[in-house]
């Protein structure tokens, strides 16, 4: 499912990011910039889930996601970049499957609404850099915030229905990591440029507050991939579309009174673009 999901956002925007009079325009070469500045706006594909055992959440939702992007350039090849990307999520149902209670086996469900923040930073060489093509290796730090808040809980098992309606509980979660990654730039058309990115993360710090269960600490790895095509209008100004991809895998962790299953994030989020160079 979150293959084609995946499959699916990209051939929309291979279909919808490339102008179709690109290619009978006069070739538009990017200035040798100092300072790049980009802006996006789209719609973020999420998808949550914890697994215990048996017991196993399902959560899908989607709602609006806006980026900002920042690069300076120090000299020829070396690059500082700072990236934020946050969606703002609808309030939707999660299900708990083969929950535990004195009345046997049961399904709780519960509305939950989610926050969910990334921040990249990084610094980037080109190893390869030519007209028409800049490949690039990354390194750098990054953390995530995702702000859970569950409420309208109940419990159905086969005799009886468990409710507590009136019952919220809310969950920060903070996680921090090391990024290594890549990212290239390549003109694919007289007035557009592909640009592509995949990076890995070792999250070595992943810190729970739930507001009913006290902190948990975790680690986990995660993966962010990304494409766009971005069609000059002039050498400093572009728009264009892209989409981005981010798995989080975080490690199942206990403290004195509680269990941080194992859980898994998927986000898909396709965005309009827009961006400046100096």
């Amino acid at each position: 499912m979150r293959r084609r999901v995946a499959s699916t956002l990209f051939g929309l925007l291979l279909v919808a990011g490339w102008p179709a009079s690109a290619m009978g325009q006069d070739a538009v070469a990017p200035p040798k910039d100092v300072f790049r500045l980009g802006a996006r706006l789209g719609v973020q594909i999420f998808s949550y889930e914890e697994t215990e055992g048996a017991v196993r959440s399902e959560y899908d939702t989607a709602g609006p996601a806006l980026g900002l992007t920042g690069m300076l350039r120090l000299g020829d090849r070396f690059r500082i970049t700072g990236d934020y990307l946050g969606a703002f999520l609808a309030e939707a149902s999660e299900t708990w499957r083969n929950v535990d209670t004195p009345f046997g086996l049961g399904t709780q469900h519960n509305d939950l609404s989610l926050d969910f923040h990334v921040l990249d930073l990084d610094v980037g060489y080109s190893v390869l850099k030519r007209d028409g093509l800049d490949w690039a290796v990354v390194a750098g730090w990054h953390a995530y915030w995702q702000g859970f808040e569950r409420s309208n809980f109940s419990i159905t098992t086969a005799t009886v229905i468990i409710g507590a309606p009136g019952l919220t509980v809310t969950e920060d979660v903070e996680g921090f990591g090391l990024k290594l990654g890549t990212v290239v730039e390549a003109r694919v058309a007289p007035r557009v440029w592909l640009e592509a990115g995949f990076a890995g993360y070792l999250l070595y710090d992943v810190n729970v507050e739930n507001s009913a269960l006290g902190r948990i600490e975790s680690d986990g790895y995660a993966f962010r991939w990304r494409a766009a095509l971005d069609y000059f209008l002039t050498p400093r100004v572009s728009i264009g579309g892209g989409y981005e991809g981010h798995f989080i895998h975080v490690d199942r962790a206990t403290s004195a009174i509680a269990i941080l299953p194992e859980n898994e994030t998927w986000a898909h989020t396709l965005t309009a673009r827009l961006g400046v160079r100096f």
